[in-house]
């Protein structure tokens, strides 16, 4: 399996990619991008990757604006929003908890949705 981590915390990624490595020894770490500018140009050269990990909060803005540049129609697991939505229709009041980093947290991107 071939994958990208946006992330633009380097110890976040490297935490993440020690995981995946560890779940599955087969998989390949394409890309760590960590800016939404170069996220655009990474997916508009049409990787050939299977699975993207992705931080909501990149070091140039939020990682949305990436999918206002590029159709990416690749999985992507980490985006908050559709996520968020989904998870909180399905429980019984609403609310849903959510793990993240404090430069994440700090954006308030999460009270958005």
């Amino acid at each position: 399996m071939r994958v990208a981590i946006i992330e633009d915390e380097t110890a976040a990624a490297q935490n993440l990619s020690a995981i995946l490595h560890k779940v599955l020894p087969e998989i390949e770490i394409v890309s760590t991008i960590d800016t939404v500018v170069d996220s655009v140009e990474f997916f508009q050269s049409a990787p050939a990757i299977d699975l993207v990990f992705m931080d909501i909060h990149l070091a140039d803005g939020d990682s949305f604006r990436i999918f206002k540049s590029v159709e990416i129609d690749i999985p992507i697991i980490g985006v908050v929003k559709p996520g968020a939505r989904t998870a909180s229709e399905v429980t019984r009041n609403g609310k849903i908890g959510v793990i993240a980093t404090e430069g994440t947290i700090g954006s308030r991107i999460y009270n958005q949705y």
